[in-house]
């Protein structure tokens, strides 16, 4: 016979702003943005609240809501240095958070959060899981 079929959509909404709060342990009513250079690229509900979305630079961002947490995303040095490695660099090590022509960004922190979310959902479900 034909087996139910069901198939679900799951959107996770600011995905990287709630990584990062969870990441840094931020309370969800702290507006927090992700920025990607002078860019912002995720915003949470508390920074949206305010007016801030994502495509803003990071000047416009700060002139709406001085208050906002900003996090950019981890990078890894284009060429290594010989006191790090190849080590990925996490937003407090890097320099004004913009040295885009030394580096490049690093998208692991954002992986690893999703595959503990589909291993979770197939744990839960029993289910064949596609992305």
């Amino acid at each position: 016979g034909d087996a139910l079929r069901v198939v679900v959509h799951l959107d996770l909404d600011a995905f990287y702003a709630q990584v990062e709060a969870v990441r840094r342990g931020l309370p969800q009513h702290e507006p927090l943005a992700v920025q990607q250079w002078d860019a912002v690229i995720a915003v949470n509900y508390a920074a949206r609240a305010r007016g801030v979305t994502r495509h803003l630079r990071v000047p416009q961002v700060l002139a709406m809501c001085p208050e906002i947490r900003l996090v950019h995303v981890d990078t890894i040095p284009l060429e290594p240095r010989p006191d790090d490695g190849d080590a990925v660099l996490s937003a407090a090590q890097i320099p004004q958070a913009g040295r885009r022509e030394r580096s490049k960004v690093s998208l692991a922190v954002y992986r690893e959060a999703s595959e503990k979310i589909m291993d979770l959902l197939a744990d839960e479900s029993r289910a064949t899981l596609e992305k």
